[in-house]
């Protein structure tokens, strides 16, 4: 019986002998393995670029006087090579080339969870590599990679803008990364593989992403203006019966049953009578066997006087004995 062997077809080859559409097909793929190549190529330009600007400081760095560059000239290569190494070289190098490729394999998935969105990130990162590189060329920046002010802000006549658009769209690249792959790992995972299954690589670019995310996406700043209302919010029981001690403290004829704010004044006068100067207390305060310290209760289901008030399962705290 003969056979028909399929053709073997790889991600790195293309049947196609047009230049053109095999140039459009790299730039328009969504294969993870092929999007991990494009990082690794670029990430290598940058990197090469870098350490160029690395190898002309360290020239100049060979004697004390200034021999191949001035002294602000040094200072703009310096920040070139800072700019490039942290946010174009050492923050995606990692996820963007490894993770990329090695990610939906481990995990057993066809593809990321967002194959555009992969594709997407690419090109932020390009555009913001773009931008640095143009600041570079009409000038430089002479702040250093960390942008400290004043430096970067008054005193400073070079690209400081045009540098950091490059970096903060470089950071809208690694925010997509970070979705696809919090998104795989939770969604594509191939069945039987559980989380204490997961290889440690991908722990570790989950954990990554995680924190990324909650560092761009801004998740570390401020409370909430609902959970600081809450927070201002007062609290009902043993607060609000004290608060109600104090406000009658300096009226003898006060109701210490009163609610704040109810209408009328308090209990009515047969009530106030009724009392006995032994269930008074200092301050509005009752006895044991008086009535509530503040108006918890509507006055018609209000104990009279003499009576103990029953204690309800609300009123009591852990810890604390019901008398």
């Amino acid at each position: 019986m003969a056979t028909t062997a399929l053709p073997q077809r790889g991600y790195l080859h293309d049947d196609t002998p047009d230049l053109g559409r095999w140039i459009r097909s790299w730039l328009f793929t969504v294969d993870h393995k092929r999007i991990a190549i494009l990082y690794l190529l670029s990430i290598n330009f940058f990197f090469l670029l870098g350490g160029l600007a690395a190898t002309f400081v360290r020239i100049e760095l060979i004697t004390p006087q200034g021999d191949l560059m001035s002294s602000d000239v040094y200072n703009r290569m310096f920040t070139l090579h800072g700019v490039i190494m942290i946010f174009f070289f050492l923050i995606p190098a990692i996820p963007a080339v490894l993770g990329n490729f090695l990610m939906p394999l481990m995990l057993g998935a066809r593809d990321l969870a967002f194959p555009r969105l992969n594709l997407l990130s690419w090109y932020l990162y390009m555009f913001g590599g773009i931008f640095a590189l143009s600041a570079a060329v009409l000038g430089g920046v002479d702040t250093g990679w960390t942008f400290y002010t004043p430096f970067s802000s008054t005193y400073s006549n070079s690209n400081v803008i045009l540098t950091i658009t490059g970096a903060f769209i470089m950071g809208f690249s690694s925010i997509a990364t970070a979705v696809n792959f919090i998104a795989t790992t939770h969604k594509m995972r191939a069945p039987g593989l559980t989380w204490f299954r997961l290889p440690l690589f991908v722990w570790a670019m989950y954990a990554t992403s995680l924190v990324g995310l909650a560092r761009r996406a801004g998740a570390h700043s401020r409370v909430p203006r609902r959970l600081q209302r809450l927070r201002r919010r007062p609290r009902s029981g043993r607060g609000e019966r004290r608060r109600g001690a104090v406000r009658g403290a300096g009226d003898p004829n006060a109701c210490p049953c009163a609610r704040p704010g109810a209408p009328g004044g308090g209990c009515p006068p047969g009530d106030r009578a009724a009392r006995t100067p032994a269930q008074e207390a200092p301050g509005g305060a009752r006895s044991r066997s008086g009535p509530p310290r503040t108006g918890t209760w509507p006055p018609e289901d209000r104990p009279g006087a003499g009576q103990r008030r029953p204690r309800r399962a609300a009123d009591h705290r852990p810890g604390r004995p019901v008398r």
